[in-house]
């Protein structure tokens, strides 16, 4: 998906506004500082450090295990969706990434 798909399924698709945390009436972002960000990030040195954080997060929550067999079916999605009401969103600054 480019930027530009994915900055417009968040400004047209609830489910993306649920899964991200977002309130139905925000209006997204602009498809350039999806690249912005990538570009930070590598620029930082530590283009994996959001991953790492983001699955010792999903590691600690019991949400994903050791490396193993791992799911591909549908239901992984389903089983992701429904813990956006179980926990808090997810952002950046939840994991300490200041930018």
């Amino acid at each position: 998906m480019s930027d530009r798909q994915a900055a417009a399924a968040v400004r047209a698709r609830i489910d993306w506004k649920f899964l991200l945390g977002l309130e139905l009436t925000d209006p997204g972002c602009d498809f350039s500082l999806l690249s912005e960000f990538r570009d930070r990030n590598i620029a930082g040195g530590h283009p994996e450090h959001v991953l790492d954080v983001t699955l010792d997060r999903l590691l600690e929550a019991g949400l994903l295990k050791r490396p193993g067999r791992q799911r591909t079916d549908s239901f992984g999605a389903s089983d992701i969706t429904c813990l956006r009401t179980q926990s808090p969103p997810f952002t950046f600054a939840s994991i300490g990434y200041s930018g």
